[in-house]
């Protein structure tokens, strides 16, 4: 039997990647899926994804677009 999962969240992160430099740095904005609430694990997700190669990271907001269904275990 299958049990119901964790709820998916949608959450939209706006950050700088790029050189300490802000002048040489690129805002982006994505949103993210995550089963649950945890946002120091969104936090370290974005920071892993976008510092590839020795870039710096700033994360600059973290808005919740809200629950948007439930993940299947």
């Amino acid at each position: 039997m299958k049990g119901k999962g964790a709820e998916v969240h949608a959450w939209s992160v706006s950050f700088l990647t790029g050189s300490d430099s802000p002048s040489h740095s690129t805002r982006k904005e994505c949103v993210f899926l995550t089963d649950g609430i945890d946002l120091g694990q969104l936090q370290h997700e974005v920071e892993l994804r976008y510092s590839a190669g020795g870039r710096n990271v700033d994360i600059l907001e973290i808005k919740a677009l809200g629950p948007i269904g439930n993940c299947k275990t």
